[in-house]
């Protein structure tokens, strides 16, 4: 299968088992860690499209599923109210999206190692914060950005983790896929997408981690071929992970071995989003990661997948 990226593209995925390697010296605007040893102008609003895994019904008494809080929409200070509550109840953030100076996040009650969730970020800011946190043994988890140039705005969530790592951001989708062909080379699999910027000129901000898992994703499809490849992937056993929702209207995906049932929906407006959540949510299932994008002309749209084991 061939995997393809920007605006020419063959469709088709890249699935593989990733080698191992030592990690490179951090690129122009990213950062790479080690493990510790022995220990723009209006584009069409994009149609809403619903994919789903055709896999064995369950019993919902056997799902297991995580009790779990999710928003759309919520200003800066609205969400952090939030988050300190949630915190306070044992939730932990696994999705995070800001599209524009909104945020939406998927909240879990589990388990896990220590975290931070930022918001509200420039780019050098996020490059600081990311760095001062690296020292602290924290590594990225979750990235999102939202807006073009000097103005865009970035979000994260860091975990106190002894693993290797990437993060990199501004970069083409010929960029994107000269990293991950890198980084993949290495040892790293990609774990985390933004797509940012204008119409005109979309960015690609992306974390790795040190995995042998295997892995694929595409970028800047419409929804008719994203929904092709989803159900192709979806026959050899991969999910969407996550969707991203890019300015241009396209959509962008992280391909992910799946261990249960789901389903994914994308090109979705903020009130259509919430009811998806209810609805899934009568059925057990519970939202694995949420990605809204402003589109010139258009409003905010959304992208989702959710899941049940």
């Amino acid at each position: 299968m061939k995997r393809s990226t920007g605006t020419k593209q063959t469709p088709g995925i890249v699935m593989r088992r990733l080698g191992t390697g030592t990690l490179a010296v951090g690129l122009a605007l990213s950062l790479t860690m080690t493990p510790v040893p022995a220990s723009a102008a209006a584009v069409a609003a994009p149609a809403a499209v619903t994919a789903s895994a055709t896999l064995a019904p369950m019993s919902l008494a056997a799902l297991g599923r995580p009790a779990y809080y999710t928003y759309s929409g919520y200003g800066a200070a609205q969400h952090r109210k939030k988050g300190k509550q949630l915190e306070k109840k044992g939730y932990r953030p696994i999705s995070l999206s800001v599209t524009g100076s909104r945020l939406s996040a998927v909240w879990v009650k589990t388990g896990g190692p220590a975290w931070w969730c930022l918001d509200g970020l420039t780019a050098k800011t996020y490059e600081k914060q990311l760095k001062s946190l690296r020292k602290k043994g924290y590594a990225p988890t979750i990235i999102s950005a939202s807006g073009g140039g000097y103005g865009a705005v970035f979000a994260g969530v860091f975990e106190k983790r002894n693993i290797g790592w990437q993060a990199q951001w501004g970069m083409t989708a010929a960029k994107f896929k000269q990293v991950d062909k890198q980084q993949s080379a290495k040892g790293l699999a990609l774990v985390s997408l933004s797509a940012y910027g204008t119409a005109s000129d979309t960015r690609y901000a992306a974390i790795w981690h040190q995995s042998s898992a295997g892995y694929g994703w595409v970028t800047g499809y419409t929804s008719a071929k994203l929904e092709k490849i989803i159900k192709k992937n979806d026959k050899k056993g991969y999910f969407p992970k996550q969707i991203v929702v890019a300015p241009d209207g396209t959509y962008s995906a992280i391909f992910h071995r799946a261990a249960g049932q789901w389903w994914t929906r994308y090109g979705m407006s903020q009130s259509q989003l919430k009811k998806q959540h209810d609805y899934y949510g009568k059925k057990g299932f519970y939202p694995v990661s949420v990605d809204g994008e402003h589109i010139s002309g258009r409003g905010s749209y959304y992208a989702a997948t959710w899941y049940r084991y």
